[in-house]
């Protein structure tokens, strides 16, 4: 059986230092290797669910340096 694919809010960051700092600071999702095809950041990026968007916006105030990408993951 085939697995469905939904859209993800997936967030690209300049460093593993900030998408590891990000992690501690927020539980919403997990961490992931970056899409091959999205030329960003460290290889690392954090993914959650899109009903998280306006919560993890909150948290990612403090980074400068994060692409928002939305991903069928």
């Amino acid at each position: 059986m085939a697995r469905v694919k939904v859209q993800k809010l997936v967030i690209a960051f300049e460093s593993t230092t900030d998408v590891l700092t990000f992690e501690t600071a927020c539980t919403l999702g997990r961490i992931i290797p970056l899409p091959a095809e999205v030329k960003a950041g460290c290889g690392l990026a954090y993914c959650a669910d899109l009903k998280h968007e306006e919560e993890i916006d909150q948290l990612l105030k403090p980074f400068t340096h994060t692409k928002k990408i939305l991903w069928m993951y």
